[in-house]
């Protein structure tokens, strides 16, 4: 396995060991407060990633209605 490394300069976190159930909230305070316009979540199951990113939009949506979220697989 290779380490994640990135760019220096980039306005880019990279964060491991997490608890899986911090992930969403999390992600969506990074969103909401830190100024990332994207969120890469990786996860070895297409179930838990629907989940993670609905939950994200949740959190997003509930904190500002009029704002448009998306989310992909």
């Amino acid at each position: 396995m290779k380490k994640v490394v990135i760019p220096e300069g980039a306005t880019a976190t990279f964060i491991h060991s997490l608890p899986e159930s911090a992930t969403p909230a999390l992600a969506a305070n990074f969103l909401a407060n830190k100024g990332h316009k994207v969120a890469i979540l990786i996860e070895e199951s297409i179930p838990k990633a629907e989940e993670w990113g609905e939950d994200i939009a949740a959190f997003l949506e509930s904190l500002n209605p009029q704002k448009k979220i998306e989310f992909f697989l």
